[in-house]
């Protein structure tokens, strides 16, 4: 990692190309990236993330929080997204 990254703790960082990028990494924060010719495509996880459960319960959890409480102004609920609340997390696409 060059010097311009800051990490803290409980960091999980695979796939990273070359760089010279500022970046700053929250803790429990898990990073899988992957370089293809034309983009970069790019995961997060929660570090203690346990990768099962709907996407409608309030115990499933993505990035270590709740995924649908609507905390920091993200949606209340998966149909807001256009997501099955009914769907497994490990199936869901959360990207476009």
């Amino acid at each position: 990692m060059p010097g311009s990254w800051r990490l803290e703790c409980e960091h999980a960082l695979t796939g990273v190309p070359d760089n010279q990028w500022i970046c700053a990494c929250r803790p429990g924060r898990v990073w899988t990236l992957c370089q293809l010719p034309t983009q970069l495509l790019r995961s997060a996880y929660g570090f203690k993330d346990t990768f099962s459960g709907k996407l409608g319960d309030a115990d499933t959890k993505w990035l270590g929080q709740p995924r649908w409480t609507g905390s920091r102004g993200g949606p209340s609920n998966p149909k807001a997204c256009g997501l099955d609340p009914e769907e497994d997390i490990q199936r869901c696409r959360f990207s476009r």
